[in-house]
């Protein structure tokens, strides 16, 4: 699924929000709302001073005398389907979904192909978790526009949160036949082919994106996720050179320092990624994979009860890490607890089913304590896992 930290892209993407992004025209539009106030001060039914008003409202954040506005403004005009379109926007930026829906809905029923309205409601219905509403609605959006890449992409983000990792793909390129530097699209496919294990076609996705995206906070993404990538395929020094192009941009990442630690681990360089750790440790003391492969490293230097200690932490803080209990499995072997190594296996193959090398390591607890039998099926079991 998206990065395991899924936010719905697309929830942020709208005129609004850009819109409270830069404050630098806020005078203009006050100065707007100022003028829209003259002439309706001149006329307190000017439909269209109320409907301008509401909007500039809107654009400096002011949504609660936006949804005045607009209701004053349905009073006088019921059937203007922009006015409630408009209030359900205000509406939803208060948090007030279920008078954003209603609204929208009624925008609907005035004017039955409103993509506007359908695009909306769609948000709200991803910010409350109701992605089947959601998806619904974006599926009527792009019937009414089929190159409205805004919903397409979105559409994609709920393929993607649902695991339907391929009709996310579909739509992602399908959103890039119509705008080949569409950013979102690239994006989002990246991180689609990274979970379906296709990296070398997600590493050309944040290739052309670091071509054609030149915002340095997006730039770290991307370099993250080609040092990601360039790990899983053993470009070891590639994604080392990744993650440091990653930290000149953003010296603070965590994740940057973590990941690159594990490149020189695996690269044999074990003090030199338990320096990245330990950074990676300082910047984010919360961060359960740190710890984890701090943990990991610090077994490979022989310093068994820091390992355990690690580990101990990575668990509490992600206590469905089965790494992580593998990890804290090997460094109780090294410290003879193997009773203990054995319950750790055993949660580490409950929440991975597959994992040949938790059951390697079992069968060698089983064997410390004497259990022949059961160390001799679990050697079976992993053996017939690492055929697969």
């Amino acid at each position: 699924m998206l990065n395991r930290f899924f936010c719905l892209s697309f929830i942020f993407i709208s005129t609004i929000a850009v819109a409270q992004k830069d404050t630098s025209e806020y005078p203009n539009y006050r100065n707007k709302i100022k003028d829209q106030s003259f002439f309706l001060k001149m006329n307190p039914k000017n439909t269209d001073a109320l409907l301008k008003r509401s909007f500039y409202e809107q654009a400096i954040g002011d949504y609660k005398a936006s949804v005045a506005d607009l209701t004053t403004l349905l009073e006088l005009k019921p059937d203007d389907h922009r006015a409630w379109n408009s209030r359900a926007v205000a509406k939803h930026a208060l948090t007030d979904h279920k008078g954003a829906i209603e609204d929208y809905a009624k925008a609907i029923s005035l004017q039955p192909n409103f993509i506007d309205a359908y695009y909306g409601r769609a948000l709200v219905y991803a910010e409350i978790k109701d992605l089947k509403a959601a998806l619904d609605d974006l599926n009527k959006t792009i019937a009414v526009d089929p190159r409205f890449t805004l919903a397409i992409n979105g559409r994609a983000d709920i393929k993607n949160e649902q695991g339907d990792l391929k009709g996310a793909i579909e739509d992602y390129s399908k959103s890039l036949s119509i705008n080949s530097n569409d950013n979102a699209a690239l994006y989002g496919r990246a991180k689609a082919y990274y979970d379906l294990k296709e990296f070398k076609a997600a590493l050309d996705d944040y290739n052309t994106l670091l071509q054609i995206d030149h915002d340095p906070k997006m730039e770290v993404k991307y370099y993250l996720g080609k040092g990601f990538i360039q790990n899983e395929l053993g470009l070891y020094n590639e994604a080392i050179a990744s993650f440091n192009k990653a930290l000149q941009l953003d010296p603070a990442n965590a994740k940057a320092y973590n990941n690159r630690g594990m490149a020189k681990y695996y690269l044999n360089q074990h003090k030199e990624a338990l320096l990245d750790m330990n950074k990676a440790v300082e910047l984010d003391p919360n961060y359960p994979q740190a710890y984890n492969k701090r943990g990991d490293t610090k077994m490979v230097l022989k310093d068994f009860k820091g390992a355990l200690v690690d580990l101990n932490r990575s668990i509490e803080l992600d206590p469905n890490n089965a790494s992580a209990y593998n990890n804290r499995g090997a460094a109780k072997i090294a410290l003879k607890d193997y009773k203990g190594a054995v319950e750790d296996f055993t949660r580490s193959i409950e929440l991975l089913k597959d994992n040949s090398q938790a059951y390697a390591n079992r069968a060698i607890a089983y064997e410390e304590l004497g259990e022949k039998q059961k160390a001799k099926e679990d050697k079976e079991i992993a053996k017939q896992l690492s055929k697969k």
